[in-house]
């Protein structure tokens, strides 16, 4: 009993000491973290604040410039993440940084305001916000992380002040709307032309916008690299002129331009990334030339269009799924140089039925053909071939036809491929054009009076009318 009546003394003196002393105050230095009214959580630490999730429901949201009599200073990491029916927010000044997938999957969110104070901008920050559509990047951003902008399917327009220093891959990647790019005068590191998206002295090519409507785009002599992604999706794009300046094109440069219908690699060109030209179904020809010594994996995976391909003396591997569902490819050349064909190279290559090999059997049989190529295996290989005959047509047969008044033309399709289009034009004395037919089974009727010449055209399609072997041209007897 005397011992318990001590130690309740000692706690009613512990507790009149507690009561007396003045009250404890949490230091600027430690951390501590709370929520305000609206539903804003947050970190304090080291004498500023750092907003870390939102589970408020407004539609537009101001947030304060302080919380706890502390500034506001950074935009945390997924702090609004998913918050769908977001339609505005307004950052205030004070705030340095906007943190990775801050705003991700913000769906409804149509107006960011980002003040002169933020420097930068973090790794998929507005990814998925759908319903941006113009974005005024501030002066005072210096980075711009990796993908800050990715599948912003609503972007039309960016604007790229002096202050940036360092833009991230696949900035602009998804954005669908995206017409131009537009870069300040003033910046030391970027530049834009006709809204494309170059470094500062148009070595680079960065990023093409998407959504703009051209068909065709000649690239600039001076740039010897095609960024990753740089015309990735460009849909619309039929044909893309790519100078002997390039050295490089990166990994997923063409990724998904289903428009384009066919690219010549210049020789200067020593390096093709990954899935550069992975589904690019449109695509019917690709001329690879002997600069490039390897064909990386998925380089032309699901390019459903391409007939034939002829890879380069030089080239020692073909990676993994480089040709894989090329359904349309009926023949490829391969060289004795390739030692090794990965994985899957020529999986679902279902129109594969001749291999032109350089080298014999032996030399066939010393190759690593990787699993899932059964296409290619089953194939009929021609071994010691310098590959296909070139497609051609030899001089027209033209009579004219008394009963209608036309002139017949007859031509030899032997070697031209069965995909072919071919046109039989006739020209008139004063060089004009008098009439144009389809050759059909090797025939073809022209109407018109005082015909001169009449010219056969072999071409890979109509649309593209890209030809396949020289045009044959005969004068008609008078």
């Amino acid at each position: 009993m005397r011992n318990l009546k001590k130690l309740l003394a000692v706690l009613v003196c512990m507790a009149m000491a507690l009561a007396l002393a003045p009250a404890l105050t949490v230091s600027a230095a430690d951390y501590v973290e709370g929520k305000t009214d609206d539903g804003l959580w947050y970190e304090i630490y080291d004498g500023h604040v750092e907003i870390i999730h939102y589970y408020g429901n407004a539609e537009e949201l101001i947030i304060p410039g302080k919380i706890d009599g502390l500034p506001v200073t950074i935009i945390g990491g997924h702090a609004f993440e998913d918050c769908t029916g977001l339609t505005s927010v307004t950052i205030p000044e004070g705030v340095t940084s906007i943190g990775e997938e801050a705003f991700n999957w913000c769906t409804s969110l149509a107006s960011v305001t980002i003040p002169g104070s933020v420097t930068s901008i973090g790794y998929s920050a507005f990814y998925m916000c759908t319903s941006l559509t113009n974005m005024t990047i501030p002066e005072g951003v210096t980075d711009i992380g990796e993908e800050a902008f990715l599948a912003c399917t609503g972007l039309t327009r960016v604007s790229i002040p002096s202050s940036v220093v360092s833009i991230g891959d696949y900035v602009f990647q998804g954005c669908d709307s995206l017409t131009e790019i537009q870069v300040d005068e003033g910046n030391a590191y970027y530049t834009s032309r006709d809204g494309v998206l170059f470094n500062k002295n148009v070595t680079k090519l960065i990023r093409c916008p998407i959504g703009n409507p051209r068909t065709a785009y000649t690239i600039p002599d001076d740039v010897t690299s095609i960024g990753d992604g740089a015309f990735s999706c460009c849909s619309d794009l039929t044909s893309v002129s790519i100078p002997e300046s390039v050295i490089s094109i990166g990994v997923n440069a063409f990724f998904g331009c289903t428009g384009l219908i066919s690219v010549s690699i210049p020789v200067s060109v020593t390096s093709i990334g990954w899935y550069a030209f992975s589904g690019c179904t449109g695509l019917t020809s690709v001329t690879i030339p002997g600069s490039v010594t390897d064909i990386g994996d998925e380089v032309f995976r699901e390019c459903s269009s391409l007939t034939s391909v002829s890879i380069p003396n030089g080239v020692e591997h073909i990676g993994d799924y480089a040709f894989d569902d090329c359904t349309g490819l009926s023949s490829v050349f391969i060289p004795v140089s390739v030692t090794s064909i990965g994985y899957s190279a020529f999986d679902d290559c279902t129109s594969l039925k001749d291999v032109y090999y350089t080298g014999d059997v032996e030399d066939w049989q010393l190759i690593d053909i990787d699993r899932n190529n059964d296409d290619l295996i089953n194939a009929n290989i021609h071994y010691n071939s310098e590959g296909p005959k070139a497609p051609e047509i030899k001089e027209p047969e033209v009579t004219p036809d008394e009963a209608t008044g036309k002139l017949n033309v007859t031509v030899d399709t032997a070697n031209v491929p069965a995909s072919a289009e071919l046109i039989a034009i006739s020209y008139g004395t004063d060089g004009g054009l008098v009439d144009i037919a389809p050759v059909e089974n090797g025939k073809a009727s022209l109407g018109g009076e005082n015909v001169k010449t009449v010219k056969v055209f072999c071409w890979e399609s109509l649309k593209s009318m890209r030809p396949l072997c020289e045009a044959k041209e005969v004068t008609v007897a008078q």
